[in-house]
């Protein structure tokens, strides 16, 4: 089993911020999921690809926690139309590929 780091949630986090769709599929198992609460399910690699086209953020890491094949990374993400939103995002891997992700993301007002 591949050991999950910090190091492996920034390289993650990374691929968003420079907008490297096709970096951070790499990173997914072929089966992954998706959930972003309040969206739809995403469900593999084509539908995650097709909604992050274009998206590129800024990204501040505030916090990691590992437990097993779980990751649990907080932040703030700011868009590019300057949009702050706190977030919260569980990984879970398998076979060092990211299996599931659940992403808690709310706006700041």
């Amino acid at each position: 089993m591949t050991t999950i780091t910090e190091d492996s949630i920034e390289h993650i986090n990374d691929t968003f911020r420079e907008g490297d769709i096709e970096g951070f599929l790499a990173l997914c198992s072929e089966e992954v999921h998706w959930h972003m609460l309040g969206r739809a399910l995403l469900e593999g690699k084509d539908a995650i690809r097709q909604d992050m086209e274009g998206v590129k953020q800024q990204i501040s890491l505030k916090r990691i926690i590992r437990d097993g094949n779980l990751t649990a990374s907080e932040g703030i993400i700011i868009t590019h139309e300057n949009k702050k939103y706190a977030f919260c995002d569980i990984f879970e891997f398998e076979e060092g590929k990211i299996k599931e992700l659940i992403s808690y993301v709310h706006l700041f007002s």
